[in-house]
């Protein structure tokens, strides 16, 4: 999923269970998106200071809602704001209209025992008390902690652990990750100083199954530390606890490590300001998987979506993407049996019952993998004229090659017969396969900008119907892309430039030059049912849609080429 990309970072990111909805803070706004839908359905404004993004977002209970009604509350800069949700019409239907500020930069904030409770900077822990009447909530401030700690946090994250103790790790700017408990009665001062880290802390995150804290900094690693609290896991406090190193996560990002989130016991996933997502396995501290997730933008915000085990970052570029966590499907390798100077070349799909894998090799020979990849690797065949250089192409009956003495060879489906024809003298450098319900077309072109259409009439013959040429330009002779539209043949080359030609026998009717500039097309499409409209993307980044005029002469088509697009899809897939 790519969502956006807008001119500001996403802050934060919350993924609501049981549901397909997400909260994101981005700005000075909450927007709330449907990800099953792909489809932005409310943004909101969130705080009086627009300046302030929310950095957070924590679930409480809500009794006085109907069924499917959540509530929120939103953290960032020095305010707080509470907005109810309702996940079964997917939509904020409340928002209060002021909210809580505070004095100090917040870090984290949590529900406990029906009070809310922050921590600031500079180490201070607020605790919000309301008192509910029949006419109006009254709230008021009361710092209940203030350790004896001179160092202002970068970081840092309350643990809710029980009704009898609330634990607060905070990551200073003296690469030092603190801990202390408070319990309701006494201050407390820090009872755990973690280090190890080089750099100041970005991130912590404490996993309750696991008793595993995660911090994150400048410094370029990630680390583990276990938290160890007796055999019972409830005889000892946190002051009285033993925290103990366990993992260095290094060697996977090339920058500052911004953002940590544990998705099992056994699984943490790290995002960095070099774009980078690493999955580590909190057993080993081994990397198992990275992706790369914004383009050179940091992650900012990190989230995980248990049902479908998925990763979903916020990155500095505006946009969201999600990832899959899967591993035994991502990473799963299959056993081809090839000999050591052999490898994989060319891969298509055979969509037939049951599908199946196409795999042409190096060294020309073509396999047939099973999609469940339960059975041994099938050799179909092997030719040594596709050894080294061949065009893999697939109609809705038969498997075609191109080859470099010119030939096209065609497989029928489900068969291990070759049959072949001479297409061209010479090196064949672009071949297509135009395939309709009554007919196939080939489009083959060689040297200098020769091209020759072919019709596949029966299942061993090729009927050669005219040769024609592709213009010359300042880039080599081939096209990069074509498309039978009506009557007509639209050709791209890797000038950009746009050809029509008659289908009928090949004569050039009208050329847009430099469409896409000398980046050249990349496809073309029909845009709707009729045909009267079609469109050409490019790797310049730009769509560009034409519309036949319907009043024209056929043989010379007038073109009529719509405003230039920038590619800005507001949702996608990685």
């Amino acid at each position: 999923m790519n969502y956006g990309p807008l001119k500001v970072s996403v802050s934060s990111l919350f993924y609501v269970d049981d549901s397909e909805l997400l909260l994101l803070g981005i700005g000075g706004h909450v927007e709330l998106i449907d990800v099953k839908e792909l489809k932005l359905l409310q943004r909101l404004p969130i705080f009086k200071d627009t300046t302030h993004t929310p950095h957070g977002f924590v679930q409480v209970p809500h009794k006085k809602g109907s069924e499917g009604c959540l509530k929120f509350l939103i953290f960032g800069g020095k305010f707080i704001r509470c907005i109810l949700l309702d996940s079964k019409e997917k939509k904020i239907t409340s928002c209060e209209s002021d909210g809580y500020q505070f004095y100090d930069w917040i870090l984290d904030v949590c529900v406990w025992k029906e009070d809310i409770y922050a921590i600031t900077a500079h180490n201070e822990v607020i605790r919000l008390i309301r008192n509910n009447d029949e006419t109006k909530e009254k709230t008021t401030k009361e710092v209940i902690l203030k350790p004896d700690e001179k160092c202002i946090l970068y970081s840092a994250k309350i643990v809710c652990e029980s009704d009898t103790e609330l634990v607060f790790l905070g990551g200073t700017v003296f690469r030092q990750v603190i801990v202390y408990a408070y319990s309701g009665s006494e201050t407390v001062n820090v009872s755990h100083r973690l280090d190890g880290h080089e750099g100041v802390i970005f991130s912590i995150q404490y996993h309750k199954e696991s008793n595993l804290i995660c911090s994150t900094s400048d410094d370029r690693t990630a680390r583990l530390w276990k938290v160890e609290k007796g055999t019972d896991h409830s005889g000892l406090s946190w002051n009285d606890c033993r925290i103990f190193p366990l993992h260095v996560l290094n060697n996977c990002h090339a920058s500052r490590i911004f953002r940590c989130i544990f998705i099992s016991k056994s699984q943490v996933i790290t995002g960095g300001e070099d774009s980078a997502l690493a999955l580590w396995s909190t057993e080993t501290g081994e990397c198992q998987s990275t992706w790369k997730a914004h383009d050179g933008s940091p992650i900012w915000s990190l989230a995980y979506n248990k049902s479908s085990n998925q990763i979903i970052t916020g990155g500095g570029d505006g946009s969201v993407k999600r990832f899959s966590c899967d591993l035994t499907r991502s990473l799963r390798l299959i056993d081809l049996n090839l000999e050591a100077s052999d490898y994989p070349k060319l891969v298509a799909l055979d969509k037939n019952n049951p599908p199946s894998i196409l795999v042409l090799t190096w060294k020309g020979v073509l396999l047939e993998v099973d999609t469940s990849f339960e059975k041994a690797p099938k050799i179909l065949l092997k030719d040594p004229e596709l050894e080294k250089h061949a065009i893999m192409k697939r109609s809705l009956k038969f498997t075609y090659f191109a080859t470099l003495n010119g030939k096209i060879k065609w497989l029928p489906h489900g068969s291990k017969e070759f049959f072949q024809e001479n297409a061209m003298d010479g090196k064949i450098l672009a071949f297509e396969v135009l395939d309709k319900s009554d007919k196939i077309n080939l489009l083959v072109c060689g040297l200098n900008g020769l091209m020759k259409l072919y019709e596949h009439k029966e299942v061993s013959t090729l009927i050669h119907l005219y040769n024609f040429d592709l213009p010359q330009g300042k880039e080599q002779r081939i096209f990069s892309c074509c498309l039978k539209f009506q009557s007509h043949l639209l050709i791209g080359d890797r000038d950009g430039s746009l050809h029509v030609y008659s289908a009928n026998e090949g004569r050039l009717l009208h050329t847009v030059p430099k469409v896409h500039s000398r980046q050249g097309i990349g496809f073309i499409e029909t845009m709707n049912d009729d045909q009267s409209q079609f469109f050409t993307g490019g790797r310049d980044g730009k769509l560009t849609t034409f519309t036949f005029n319907s009043n024209c002469d056929v043989n010379a088509p007038q073109m009529s080429i719509s405003q230039n697009l920038k590619v800005r899809c507001h949702f996608g897939f990685e």
